[in-house]
């Protein structure tokens, strides 16, 4: 299984909790199947709270990529929707890395 490890900085600037759910995308096909791990899918945030959230990413077992080097990544976090307020999403830029 083919991982890489990021630290996302979490902001809620507002005065009540916040839920996000974290996913990544790309568009290559080196990186099919890529998923984020475990329980940082979704994190809840209280009131005014930034945090460092490590997030892990991976290729499911199985997936042998066939192209080594930096691979364009997109990390959506979505702020869920709740009590009067809509969902929405901002989308930032990174890199998954496969290995020679």
């Amino acid at each position: 299984q083919l991982e890489n490890v990021y630290r996302l900085q979490l902001m809620n600037v507002l005065e009540r909790e916040q839920r996000y759910r974290i996913r990544v995308e790309s568009d290559s096909p080196v990186l099919q199947g890529l998923q984020v791990a475990g329980s940082t899918a979704e994190v809840l945030l209280k009131p005014i709270e930034a945090r460092w959230v490590p997030v892990s990413v991976h290729l499911p077992e199985g997936v042998a990529p066939q192209q080594t080097g930096a691979h364009a990544l997109h990390f959506v976090v979505e702020r869920l929707p709740a009590r009067g307020m809509d969902a929405h999403a901002i989308s930032e830029k990174t890199t998954f890395v496969v290995p020679k």
